[in-house]
């Protein structure tokens, strides 16, 4: 399984050079998994505007989260839009992570904001909303790192919400077996999120930032999700294989 990994951003220039990169987090994540020993990884820097020569260079696709807003006027952000746009006509399998779950929501139809209601950081549970065949094992919330201020506000045609709450109600979503995204990152670990905390923090209301701080001693469900975005792409794959019956 050939999957291209879309980076839409690059590690904030203040953080310890130490840290993983948005590409090597999501490495670890997906190889971390049971049955991905057959799993291929590449990565393409699209913020930098580099893509796939075309979306069938790869089976499936993840797109990351990144510093920038879908709506902000970087060259990368309409190339990208298209690119989503062939891919989910052609069924190539995408999963959007953070900024990535909104720009799929937005090429797609949908609406992103910076919303209203601030921050979403820390380790935050949502209710899992609907359990599609390859959520294995899913609880009736799920625990994941959040580092956001924007939202979507309108999802596309034929998205079905797969987890959200009060603060933050499309938290993820699904479309057939072509698309999935959650807001969350799966992918981040608490040392990570301490650093950003340590440079973003003065943006945060104190109350926001210190019960952020606080929750990441709490553990979270990343390795789950990560389970879900391999039997995600697993599962579009082998449907993708499958003959098509013809009509008489």
């Amino acid at each position: 399984m050939n999957i291209g990994i879309l980076q839409t951003g690059h590690n904030n220039p203040a953080l310890p050079l130490t840290l993983r990169s948005y590409p090597k987090m999501f490495h670890d994540l997906m190889t971390a998994q049971d049955g991905s020993d057959e799993l291929l990884l590449k990565n393409y820097p699209v913020v930098d505007g580099i893509f796939p020569n075309a979306p069938d260079d790869h089976d499936g696709y993840i797109i990351t989260g990144s510093r920038h807003g879908v709506y902000e006027p970087h060259d990368f952000i309409a190339p990208l839009k298209s690119f989503i746009q062939t891919c989910f006509a052609r069924h190539i399998p995408q999963i959007g992570i953070c900024f990535g779950h909104q720009i799929i929501a937005e090429a797609l139809g949908g609406k992103v904001i910076k919303s209203p209601k601030g921050w979403g950081v820390g380790i935050r549970k949502v209710n899992v909303v609907k359990t599609a065949n390859w959520m294995t094992n899913a609880p009736h919330t799920i625990d994941l790192i959040y580092f956001h201020q924007d939202q979507v506000i309108d999802l596309p045609d034929g998205a079905e919400i797969v987890a959200g709450d009060d603060f933050c109600p499309f938290a993820g979503f699904a479309i057939d077996d072509r698309i999935f995204t959650l807001q969350g990152h799966p992918e981040f670990d608490e040392g990570y999120v301490h650093e950003l905390l340590a440079i973003r923090g003065s943006d945060m209301d104190d109350t926001v930032r210190q019960t952020a701080s606080d929750s990441l001693s709490l553990g979270h469900d990343g390795l789950l999700a990560g389970e879900w975005m391999l039997r995600f792409l697993k599962q579009a794959m082998q449907k993708s294989k499958q003959p098509k019956r013809e009509i008489a």
